[in-house]
């Protein structure tokens, strides 16, 4: 995991320890410091709109990678609004649906795959 707040990559290597994760580790750095194509499988919660997402990461991803979104109802908006640039470089679909307790509104999961030969 990379994450860049140090509070948090603290939370994330407390939470590893608990979950007994052991083949997991917590990075305290920026995602842009990462070696190209040196990521494999992602998460995105709350870091920018899908389009703004891919298109900061698509270097780092390696081919046919997974990258995976968080996102509230306007998630089908920020897809109509990518430019077409990037679905020359990943293929985005949503995965499915889910709520939270105690909060109103669905929360949609999607997915940016990225493309072979990019």
């Amino acid at each position: 995991m990379v994450e860049r707040d140090i509070r948090q990559a603290e939370f994330l290597r407390h939470m590893l320890g608990l979950l007994k994760l052991s083949k997991s580790k917590v990075l305290n750095q920026s995602i842009e410091s990462l070696p190209k194509q040196s990521i494999d499988l992602g998460m995105s919660r709350a870091l920018g709109s899908i389009a703004n997402v891919t298109i900061q990461v698509t270097t780092l991803f390696k081919p046919e990678s997974s990258l995976f979104h968080f996102k509230g109802d306007n998630w089908s908006t920020e897809l109509s609004s990518t430019p077409t640039q990037v679905f020359n470089s990943w293929k985005i679909d949503s995965v499915g649906e889910y709520s939270l307790p105690k909060e109103t509104g669905t929360r949609h999961i999607v997915v940016s795959n990225r493309l072979s030969g990019e």
